[in-house]
């Protein structure tokens, strides 16, 4: 693909800028010794649990499942979600190297690089303030979807990162999901999955 042709890249999020387990296995271990401590269960087992359960089907009820099958209170969902959040992770979020090699080729003067990601708000700003990446500030603006009303795939949020029409010819969203191409669809632009950056 020529890159030459794009002035405006937008990035999604997760899986696309950093290795998400690398933030969720963290939180996981911090949970399970969370759990261990106040709730008299093996922190091992919880551990392995809520990992393999993760691999295996996904995040969609995982905490709410932990809370069933270890019979654990109800409550316990405010602090897994907490840590989920705001959890200070012990070494920076590695940044996608073929992604940070793509800016630092695709920096100049006339390029402009965005973020645009769902879920929510202060779990995705803290993900993004835990990157380890030497110049952030390259990002012209990160767009944080919770913070609205839609997320992707609606076609407003590209307007939300002050990008217009006469944008769209130039511009390529580049992420790792269904979503992230349906979005560039609706909007008008070209994806690129971050595989084959």
């Amino acid at each position: 693909m020529d890159y030459c042709t794009y002035t405006h890249f937008i990035f999604d999020l997760d899986n696309t800028l950093y290795n998400e387990n690398d933030y969720l296995f963290p939180v996981y271990r911090k949970i399970a010794e969370f759990s261990s401590k106040n709730y008299n269960v093996s922190e091992t087992e919880v551990c392995q649990y809520l990992i393999n359960n993760y691999l295996e089907k996904g995040r969609f009820n995982l905490f709410d499942n932990l809370i069933s099958d270890f019979f654990l209170p109800k409550e316990s969902l405010n602090h897994y979600l907490l840590h989920l959040r705001t959890i200070e992770l012990e070494s920076k979020l590695s940044l996608n190297q073929n992604v940070e090699r793509f800016i630092k080729i695709n920096k100049s003067y006339k390029n402009k690089f965005y973020i645009l990601t769902n879920g929510n708000s202060i779990q995705q700003r803290n993900k993004f303030n835990q990157l380890e990446f030497s110049d952030v500030n390259v990002f012209e603006k990160v767009v944080y979807a919770g913070d609205y009303s839609y997320q992707k795939p609606d076609l407003r949020l590209f307007y939300d990162l002050g990008l217009t029409d006469k944008n769209k010819i130039q511009t390529l969203m580049i992420g790792d999901s269904i979503v992230d191409e349906e979005f560039a669809l609706n909007v008008g632009i070209d994806f690129l999955n971050v595989l084959k950056l």
